[in-house]
């Protein structure tokens, strides 16, 4: 993710495409966000489970003002370029 503009209610982010030759590969695109857009950051289980995937996932409501520039986003759009969800994932640092 590159970018949150509350203000006008849009997202920027760099979306990697397929490289086919030169001019291919990552290109700028912004989504509209609305109220509800449903935004979930999604990080490795703290403790394993035995009833899950040895390394699950957990998914916890967050709200448009936690992204932050580096989060890697994938985006779910209805149709146009309107934002329906967001998973977000930090690096770990």
């Amino acid at each position: 993710m590159v970018a949150v503009d509350s203000a006008a209610g849009t997202l920027r982010f760099e979306e990697m495409l397929g490289w086919t030759g030169p001019g291919t590969g990552i290109v700028d695109r912004t989504v509209r966000l609305t109220p509800a857009t449903d935004v979930r950051l999604v990080e490795r289980a703290a403790t394993l489970d035995p009833e899950r995937w040895p390394n699950a996932c957990q998914e916890h409501r967050i709200g448009l003002d936690a992204l932050r520039p580096g989060d890697f986003v994938t985006v779910t759009t209805g149709g146009d370029d309107t934002a329906v969800a967001l998973e977000v994932m930090r690096p770990e640092r």
